[in-house]
This record gives C-alpha cells, sequence and structure tokens, in this order.
C-alpha cells in the first residue's frame, strides 16, 4: 500500500527516552521533562531547514530496540512523533491518517527509522 503513495521523507531518528522519563510531574502539572527536551532539540538537529508539510500522511516506524527489555511499541512511537511535531516537520500530528509501528529487533544504542508518505485527500462520505 505505502509504495502506491508519494514519499515525502525517510530519516532516522536517536532512540527516544522511556515514556517515564518523557514525562513529569511538576506542580500539579504534566510537562516534558529534561530528557523529553534533550530528545526534542536532538531531532531538531536532525532536521534542520525543513519545512513544515500541510499534507495528509501515512507514517512509518520502524523501531529497533536498544536492548531485550520489554517495551510497549506505542509509547516508543509517542516521544517520537511529539518531537516532530515541536520541530515543525509537520503543522500537528492530527496530519496523520495511517501510523505503522514495526519492531524491527534489538540493535544498540537503538533508532526509529521514518518513512512518511503523502495520502490523498479523503472523499466525502468514502472510507
Amino acid at each position: 500500500m505505502q509504495d502506491q503513495l508519494p514519499k515525502l521523507a525517510e530519516f532516522r531518528l536517536p532512540y527516544p527516552p522511556s515514556v517515564n522519563h518523557y514525562w513529569r510531574h511538576f506542580r500539579g502539572r504534566t510537562i516534558v521533562g529534561m530528557a523529553g527536551r534533550k530528545y526534542h532539540r536532538e531531532v531538531a538537529e536532525l532536521l534542520v531547514g525543513c519545512k513544515p508539510t500541510d499534507s495528509r500522511l501515512s507514517v512509518v516506524l520502524y523501531c529497533w530496540m536498544p536492548d531485550k527489555r520489554k517495551r510497549d511499541l506505542d509509547n516508543v512511537a509517542k516521544c517520537a512523533i511529539d518531537s516532530l511535531t515541536k520541530c515543525s516537520f509537520w503543522l500537528d500530528d492530527n496530519q496523520i491518517d495511517r501510523l505503522l509501528l514495526e519492531r524491527c529487533g534489538v540493535c544498540s544504542p537503538g533508532w526509529i527509522d521514518v518513512e512518511v508518505y503523502e495520502m490523498a485527500p479523503a472523499k466525502k462520505g468514502k472510507r
């Protein structure tokens, strides 16, 4: 299915911090912690100069784990997607109409290979 869509981008992101390190609680609020902010900066440095797209998107994340610990795959994706939003790769992550996550194996230090495709606008009344 993806090979029929125009590819907008392909790149590699560092492995994100765990959700437990990404979020912090401060004075009754939940905020992005120091590890999350550091990850946002790393992603922004990799994607410097890219212009945000306003297209509907299909995103594929190939996740290479840094070790054999058990991890929820959706938690790995959350930090990466938030970082791409924060560094203005796209206008908002609500542009993602299709998200595919794949656990690829263990390879230190871990990383996420990202492929972004442009989807055709949805037709009214059609799926």
